[in-house]
């Protein structure tokens, strides 16, 4: 288990920022992306630990978000 970080804002308010600057918007788009993907992957990776037989999959594909390819030309 990990200590869980929570936000609240106004989400009328959040929504007129990303209509109002589109960078801002995909900025935010590719974070909330980045941390459900984190997310269910590291469920994916439990569940497969827990009830997969052994031998049947790698429990490391796919790989996390930071480490897939498409990322860097947007980083970069």
């Amino acid at each position: 288990m990990s200590p869980v970080r929570a936000w609240e804002f106004d989400a009328d308010a959040g929504r007129a920022w990303c209509g109002e600057d589109s960078e801002f918007g995909l900025a935010i788009a590719v974070w909330v992306g980045r941390v459900v993907t984190q997310r269910l992957h590291a469920s994916r990776v439990r569940l497969l630990g827990l009830y997969a037989p052994y031998g049947s999959g790698d429990a490391a594909w796919p790989r996390p978000c930071e480490e897939q390819p498409w990322t860097a030309a947007r980083t970069g």
